[in-house]
């Protein structure tokens, strides 16, 4: 149950990030799943990855979180 409800907190925390996300400058590319390893076991999400031209690509949700590639 905690696994599930981290789930959905990271996956609303990553819909709560789009617009500002979008006033840099950046478009969603595509949706890819991310698994992390916790006390409470793996927890498997969905992120938005963002590109815009002439930038690096970003994961704003790993960014925030302090997740490494």
């Amino acid at each position: 149950l905690i696994r599930e409800l981290i789930k959905l907190a990271l996956e609303e925390v990553d819909a709560g990030l789009v617009e500002e996300t979008k006033k840099q400058g950046y478009q969603i590319e595509k949706r890819n799943k991310r698994s992390v390893v916790t006390d409470f076991g793996e927890i498997s999400y969905w992120r938005r990855r963002y590109a815009c031209p002439g930038k690096k690509a970003q994961y704003p949700l790993d960014k925030l979180m302090g997740y490494d590639k």
